[in-house]
């Protein structure tokens, strides 16, 4: 990917743009198409720009050196889905290039599930946004991203060493920094995994359930990045696509109760049908 950046005085507005889902009430993203063009406007502070090949170009308020890589994360995005790829709003974590996204909405733990599969050894690929296809009979999702995004609240030992974010912000980890892996290279779409109201006191540390393929399709629809934004051509493409993930891969639904010791049980749960998976 070759990203152009420059700095400007002004963006333009919110009004004509889609607003997308996203994980926290702040930074707003916005999506547009025109023709071939496709743009996102984050939080006010830059326009991402994408009109075929390869080039990102990012018009900013700030200073066009090192971007955020909450940006590139978005701009690596806007390429895939250009290219054919699905994209959803999901964490990712693999052991040996056998992926496990984890869908929920904003809050409900994924980048806390993904900072705690970490912790197990297990290998980063997002704590955001999964990109994926069709390459033969299986669904791939092209690489990885090592930086997860937690409330400092929640994790307060996970940010030392770490940038300090502002008061409002998540702490931005990479997770190599920490030791810990993300994954290289591919890696193969094998288990579902959605998140769940949180248990109560007296109930176990986390359960697991299994869920029909209709329940894991909704998961899926309710958690794609863009699909507010795609053509009628596309949105049929996407249906028949994420009919096929629902039916092939298994799904379950997790329910977690508070506290990092039960969430790092969760992710070895997760880990442990994860293992099952990678020889199939």
């Amino acid at each position: 990917m070759q990203v152009t950046a420059r700095r400007v005085a002004s963006l333009p507005p919110t009004r004509d743009f889609t607003p997308l889902q996203q994980s926290s009430p702040s930074p707003g993203i916005f999506w547009r198409r025109q023709g071939a063009l496709r743009s996102i406007l984050w939080g006010g502070a830059a326009l991402l720009e994408v009109e075929g090949g390869d080039t990102l170009r990012i018009d900013t308020l700030r200073n066009a050196d090192g971007l955020p890589a909450e940006i590139l994360n978005l701009g690596a995005a806007l390429l895939l889905s250009g290219r054919g790829h699905q994209i959803l709003h999901a964490g990712g974590l693999a052991r040996d290039r056998v992926l496990a996204v984890i869908l929920g909405p904003p809050g409900s733990g994924k980048s806390s599930l993904v900072l705690a599969g970490a912790r197990q050894g297990m290998q980063v690929v997002s704590d955001e946004i999964i990109p994926f296809r069709m390459r033969g009979t299986s669904f791939v999702c092209p690489g990885s991203n090592p930086v997860v995004r937690v409330d400092p609240r929640r994790a307060p030992g996970e940010i030392r060493g770490h940038p300090a974010p502002d008061a409002r912000d998540k702490a931005a980890i990479d997770v190599r920094r920490s030791g810990w892996r993300c994954a290289e290279g591919a890696s193969r779409l094998a288990l579902i995994v959605l998140l769940g109201p949180r248990l109560g006191r007296g109930a176990p540390r986390y359960r697991l359930e299994r869920l029909a393929p209709t329940e894991a399709l909704i998961g899926l629809l309710d958690n794609t990045f863009n699909r507010r934004v795609l053509t009628a051509a596309e949105l049929r493409r996407h249906l028949r696509c994420y009919a096929s993930v629902a039916k092939e891969l298994p799904a379950y639904r997790l329910r977690v109760r508070s506290g990092m010791t039960n969430v790092d049980a969760a992710a070895r749960g997760v880990d442990q049908r994860l293992a099952r998976l990678r020889t199939t």
